[in-house]
């Protein structure tokens, strides 16, 4: 018999100023799909409580979970002061039981919770469930991913390439000083929390070379699935082939420093 798959509901700490009744999708109206996974789907969604009682009810009627991660959400007014928008990543139960990736779940769950409002790391304020879905509510970094960046506009410019870098390694200390190792380090797990960027001018010269400077480096660290604790005997491949640690591929056990190789992987794609 498969194992029911369940995610206790739980308030977050991040969002203190809540009230701590437990949360549905009927809190929530949800826009347009911000990225799909193998079982999951992130939308981009506003708690009904934040807009204006005499907008609640229609915009609530209006685009729900299951018509959003169909693509067939509705539109959402964009007033001058739109509520805080967050990513509600909608997990299928079905697909979940299907592929046994319960374990997946559960500990994205618990290492998301054990790592509230550490900076660096995406937060996570609700998750509830109902008959067909879970869901996340989680921090919103909307603007993309680092790796789409670097391939988009190429190689970043030393300066930038140091401060992310920084960024990153700060975050993964964080993560190991509170017991958890990612083993998924990768450009597609960090978001960048504002992709804006300018052109600017690599010397003086009338005939310098041209470079995009990012108006912020502020990044978010995300996708908790494959992570583990410190107390947890480590054994067995993990994260993906091309920040793949040496001891991992050489099947000598692996630990906190698995991490730190992916992060030197990283480095060299940056710049």
């Amino acid at each position: 018999t498969a194992t029911p798959v369940t995610v206790a509901s739980s308030q977050g700490t991040a969002d203190s100023t809540r009230t701590t009744r437990r949360r549905t999708t009927s809190d929530f109206v949800f826009g347009e799909v911000l990225g799909e996974g193998s079982y999951s789907t992130v939308l981009k969604a506003w708690d009904v409580h934040d807009w204006p009682d005499a907008e609640r009810h229609a915009l609530a009627a209006r685009a729900n979970a299951l018509s959003a991660t169909a693509g067939q959400a509705g539109s959402i007014p964009q007033t001058e002061h739109m509520p805080k928008a967050y990513a509600v990543k909608v997990l299928d139960k079905v697909h979940i039981l299907k592929e046994k990736k319960q374990k997946y779940v559960r500990v994205e769950k618990e290492a998301l919770s054990l790592l509230v409002n550490t900076p660096g790391v995406v937060t996570l304020y609700h998750t509830f469930q109902d008959r067909e879905s879970l869901y996340f509510v989680l921090e919103l970094a909307e603007n993309c991913e680092l790796l789409h960046y670097v391939q988009k506009y190429g190689a970043l410019d030393i300066d930038s390439a140091t401060f992310y870098a920084a960024q990153l390694a700060d975050a993964i200390d964080r993560i190991h000083r509170a017991g958890v190792v990612h083993r998924d380090i990768k450009p597609e797990n960090v978001l960048l929390v504002d992709a804006s960027s300018d052109v600017a001018s690599t010397s003086r010269r009338s005939n310098a070379r041209k470079k995009r400077v990012l108006r912020s480096a502020e990044i978010r660290l995300i996708d908790f699935g494959s992570a583990t604790f410190s107390n947890e005997y480590h054994s067995g491949v993990v994260s993906t082939r091309h920040y793949r640690a040496p001891e991992i591929i050489l099947g000598m056990g692996w630990s906190f420093p698995c991490d730190v190789w992916s992060l030197g992987c990283i480095l060299v794609e940056f710049y």
